[in-house]
């Protein structure tokens, strides 16, 4: 079932522009979506690293290095994807009272991917002590997300339902008009999406099956849409 909005005016203008009909082509087409939360099998762990030298020109040597490092440690612990540098990082300078000289910090957003789960943990504890004693230099993080690395194994689980949403609103234009919905002219398919979810949320859409079950961790939002163009009686 799908989730409307109270106000009775839109329930009524949604049917119209979710469905476009043409009466030259005796046609009727209409996009469907379906979304399902399932467990998540891999997670992106996303964090910031700090580097902070008196001479600029040492700031990315610097960060390379420290990064490379933790590539380093991380791989040992069995997490093989390298890292990767989101955006090109920002420099602040500043004059320090004490030294009375100019110093300079880098921030850089790094992704580091964990496509097994059971390692996570391991990686967040390597990520937060590197470097540990290093000065000038920190991690910090920001968040870390879940994803699933094949969503398409959920497709045949939500083309159904997304092709019965499609037809539900392309039903409903075609009644409006006096017209029976006939058989599938076109049918196309847009490729599945993953989104991010921690946990039950206000935004949580109740109308999306949850095929996690009774799990108590966390899901991810897997989505699919449809067009789907039927002939007119």
């Amino acid at each position: 079932m799908k989730k409307y909005t109270l106000l009775t005016l839109i329930l009524a203008i949604i049917p119209i522009y979710a469905a476009e009909i043409s009466f030259v082509d005796s046609t009727v087409s209409a996009e469907g979506f379906a979304t399902a939360y399932v467990l998540p099998d891999m997670a992106v762990i996303n964090f910031t690293l700090e580097i902070r030298e008196s001479r600029m020109g040492n700031l990315f040597n610097q960060a390379m290095k420290v990064a490379e490092g933790l590539s380093a440690e991380l791989k040992k612990a069995g997490v093989e994807e390298p890292l990767t540098i989101e955006g090109g990082g920002s420099i602040y300078s500043e004059l320090d009272w004490q030294s009375e000289r100019i110093e300079h910090e880098l921030s850089v957003n790094l992704r580091c991917v964990v496509e097994d789960l059971g390692k996570l943990d391991k990686a967040v504890d390597i990520i937060y002590a590197y470097p540990s004693d290093e000065p000038g230099q920190k991690t910090s993080f920001y968040d870390v997300t879940y994803g699933v690395k094949d969503p398409s194994i959920y497709l045949d689980e939500l083309s159904g339902k997304a092709i019965a949403d499609a037809r539900e609103d392309a039903n409903t234009l075609a009644q409006a008009h006096g017209k029976t919905l006939g058989d599938i002219i076109v049918l196309s398919e847009s490729p599945p999406w993953v989104g991010y979810s921690w946990g039950y949320t206000s935004e949580w859409d109740f109308s999306a099956e949850d095929l996690a079950g009774s799990s108590k961790l966390p899901r991810v939002s897997v989505g699919y849409s449809v067009m789907v163009t039927y002939e007119l009686k």
